[in-house]
């Protein structure tokens, strides 16, 4: 399964703590890492490294590798020149996903939800997965 992770916005909705450079899936809020990171470890075994595309704005981009370093390769990690919201961000990650994957499942994530347990989160994309597989979804 292919997993994105949507890791854009501007830094307006924690303001002061989040900046435009320092968003707020950057932030530790949960005393275990930048949300981003805890969206990396919710994934667990779902998906490689390799199934893994990060999607964020051009700006910060640079943030986003350096927090992702050695979890995602760095071409994995896109850079959108002008940020369009959610539905073009999935209609990018589907068109880019088709061409390296072929039609496989993708899960879509945002990178900034806490999400727990994380056991049962990974139970419940596994039988999606397995249904989009068998159904032709």
């Amino acid at each position: 399964m292919l997993v994105l992770i949507m890791a854009g916005g501007v830094g307006e909705r924690f303001w002061p703590a989040s900046r435009r450079l320092r968003p707020k899936q950057l932030l530790d809020l949960t005393g275990r890492g930048s949300m981003l990171r805890v969206t990396l470890e919710r994934i667990g075994d779902l998906a490689r490294a390799d199934e893994i595309i990060i999607l964020t704005n051009a700006e910060q981009r640079g943030a986003i590798l350096a927090e992702v370093a050695g979890a995602v390769p760095p071409e994995n990690v896109i850079g959108e020149p002008e940020g369009r919201n959610t539905a073009p961000c999935i209609g990018l990650a589907a068109l880019l996903a088709r061409r390296t994957h072929g039609d496989v499942p993708m899960l879509v994530l945002p990178a900034d939800h806490l999400v727990e347990p994380a056991e049962r989160f990974r139970e419940a994309a596994r039988a999606a997965s397995r249904y989009v597989e068998s159904h032709d979804a």
